[in-house]
């Protein structure tokens, strides 16, 4: 848990200043999605007596009190969560957290919120063979993503492609050219040539 405290002055003839709120979040991720879970309040410092609204809004949240004499300690206002998709790359959200009180003095807390990519997984291609030209680029697939295999069809001289294979001897599990993919883990796959054959007369 992370807390951050920020304040916003109350002209009093006193001159005191004697509010603070305050922001505790956690940041939790799964395969698919980060969530954000925080609380929200603020602190009324002993001897702060004037009767002033005070609102705390954070993520479409917000609540308002009197302090009516309050005299101290922390009065928890709002709580709540939010959850953002994780995608193929990382993003950086912004929660922002106000404090408004009565007079119109605001003060914002900011949270930085890091939502990593999903995992991915490296799809290489091995020509399996000498001589072997046009071969399709290696690809990234993405955890629960489908991915589209590339529909490059490599050559060999004195031999025909027939498929892709996840063994080299070719009795592994069979893909073609613009297969789906849908697994999460990396994947190699190799070329399965047949060699050219002829015809000899007497």
């Amino acid at each position: 848990m992370s807390t951050t405290t920020y304040g916003a002055t109350y002209a009093t003839s006193s001159g005191k200043n004697f509010i603070k709120s305050y922001i505790t979040w956690d940041v939790s991720s799964t395969a698919t999605t980060t969530t954000f879970t925080f609380t929200a309040g603020c602190h009324i410092d002993s001897g702060y007596t004037t009767n002033a609204k005070i609102t705390v809004a954070c993520l479409g949240q917000s609540k308002t009190v009197d302090d009516k004499g309050w005299g101290g300690g922390n009065h928890q206002m709002i709580s709540g969560s939010t959850s953002w998709a994780r995608t193929t790359s990382a993003q950086t959200k912004t929660v922002t957290c106000t404090l408004t009180l009565a007079n119109g003095n605001t003060s914002v807390a900011t949270v930085s919120v890091t939502v990593p990519a999903l995992a991915s997984y490296a799809v290489t291609y091995n020509a399996n063979g000498t001589n072997v030209s046009n071969m399709p680029s290696n690809q990234t697939k993405y955890y629960n993503t489908s991915l589209t295999l590339s529909g490059t069809v490599p050559t060999r001289t004195g031999y025909t492609f027939l498929r892709w294979n996840t063994s080299a001897s070719g009795n592994g599990t069979n893909y073609n050219p613009s297969q789906a993919y849908t697994g999460n883990s990396a994947l190699t796959l190799y070329a399965v040539w047949q060699p050219y054959t002829y015809t000899v007369s007497y």
